[in-house]
């Protein structure tokens, strides 16, 4: 083997040991940025399905018929009717 071959794929070796290295540490990162992101958006998820039950129960205690008919009883004399 010519000692300038030996060199040639030295190099390349260490090259693609080098270039393997970069993207598995790239994709590592990239994995664990995407897996905060999926737990950040689970805890958005999870708050707004809490506030969305909460507002249903009040919605469900509200009696709009109750309510609404007694307010709309109520004399209202500041309003002009001309």
């Amino acid at each position: 083997m010519v000692p300038g071959q030996s060199i040639i794929i030295v190099l390349t070796i260490c090259l693609a040991l080098s270039l393997f290295v970069y993207f598995y540490w790239k994709n590592k990162n990239l994995k664990e940025s995407h897996l905060l992101l999926l737990v950040n958006l689970n805890e958005d998820v999870l708050r707004n399905t809490s506030q969305i039950r909460k507002r249903n129960e009040g919605l469900d205690t509200y009696h709009f018929l109750k309510y609404n008919l007694s307010e709309a009883l109520i004399v209202q004399s500041d309003i002009n009717f001309s």
